[in-house]
C-alpha cells in the first residue's frame, strides 16, 4: 500500500513535470516566433511602412482587409521567416515538405488569405529551404 502510494506520488510528479516541460517549450518557441516576426519587420520600417491596409471599421476585420494584410510584401517576407523556423522544428518529427506544411499552424492561419500570385512566392522560397536544409544534413 505504501509502494503503491509513493509509486503513484512520483508518476504524478513525473508527468506534471513533463507537461510543463512541454508547456515551457510550446511557450519558447511561440515568443521565439513572434520575436523573428517582428524583428523581420524592424528591418523593413523605413521602406513602404504607410503602404499598409487600413481597416474600414477598426473594430472589425474582414476578409478583404486580411487578403490585403496577408499579401502585404512585409508581411510575406515576415511569417516566411515564421514558417521557416516551423521547418526547422517540425523537420524532426516530419521529413517530408508536404506534411511539414499541413502541420504548420501558421501556414494553416495565413493560407486561406494569399493569393495565388502570393502562395506561388512562399511555397517556392519555402520548398528551396527545405530542400537546402535538408542537404545540409537538418542541422
Amino acid at each position: 500500500d505504501d509502494f503503491q502510494y509513493i509509486f503513484d506520488k512520483y508518476a504524478i510528479e513525473k508527468n506534471t513535470q513533463q507537461f510543463q516541460g512541454a508547456y515551457d517549450r510550446h511557450i519558447e518557441d511561440k515568443l521565439f516566433s513572434i520575436l523573428a516576426h517582428e524583428i523581420t519587420h524592424m528591418t523593413e520600417y523605413g521602406r513602404d511602412r504607410h503602404s499598409y491596409p487600413r481597416r474600414a471599421d477598426p473594430n472589425k476585420t474582414d476578409d478583404n482587409y486580411l487578403v490585403a494584410y496577408y499579401n502585404h510584401p512585409h508581411e510575406l517576407k515576415a511569417y516566411l521567416r515564421e514558417i521557416i523556423i516551423e521547418i526547422k522544428r517540425y523537420y524532426a518529427t516530419f521529413a517530408d515538405f508536404n506534411t511539414i506544411m499541413l502541420a504548420s499552424p501558421i501556414w494553416q492561419a495565413i493560407n486561406k488569405y494569399l493569393t495565388d500570385k502570393s502562395k506561388k512566392i512562399m511555397l517556392s522560397a519555402l520548398y528551396a529551404y527545405f530542400e537546402r536544409y535538408i542537404k545540409k544534413g537538418a542541422k
